[in-house]
């Protein structure tokens, strides 16, 4: 009796070590997805202010050019100069284009990157869900094993 009693006091600590260790992985990897998902959001946002700037450097662009081309005609007296005026509307089509190129790009970029934040944390959640599985498996393997320490008694 003294030995079966030793055995499932073994079989027990085992259990509990094992539950102990699926929930410590399980921590760790909840750690680890946690983090990815916090460097995809700085990730996120790093990707919109590069954005802001490059729509910033692209409008203060073409800006100067309208005040330069501007200057030159006013300097050549040439307001009505048809050529210059086709120039400046095509550089306001392109610069039209390069804004929308730029947000469409950065929406995708900053869609990915919140994505990747999602997904860490699921993987996260789940990394602690498949910890409690495991523990009931543990559970389940120890009574299979006080059962069959029993009947051999």
């Amino acid at each position: 009796m003294a030995l079966e009693w030793l055995a499932y006091a073994a079989m027990g600590m085992g259990t509990a070590l094992q539950i102990t260790g699926y929930d410590q992985a399980a921590r760790a990897e909840k750690i680890k997805q946690d983090e990815i998902a916090r460097q995809s959001r700085d990730n996120k946002l790093a990707i919109q202010l590069q954005a802001e700037r490059d729509a910033t450097a692209r409008s203060k662009a073409y800006s100067d050019f309208l005040k330069n081309s501007s200057a030159i005609t006013g300097y050549n007296r040439r307001g009505a100069d048809r050529s210059l005026m086709a120039i400046q509307e095509a550089a306001k089509q392109k610069t039209t284009d390069e804004l929308k190129a730029i947000q469409v790009q950065s929406l995708f970029s900053m869609g990915r990157a919140e994505r990747r934040a999602q997904f860490a944390q699921f993987e996260g959640e789940q990394a602690m869900q498949l910890s409690v599985l495991q523990s009931f498996s543990a559970i389940s393997d120890l009574g299979m094993k006080a059962y069959n320490v029993s009947n051999t008694g």
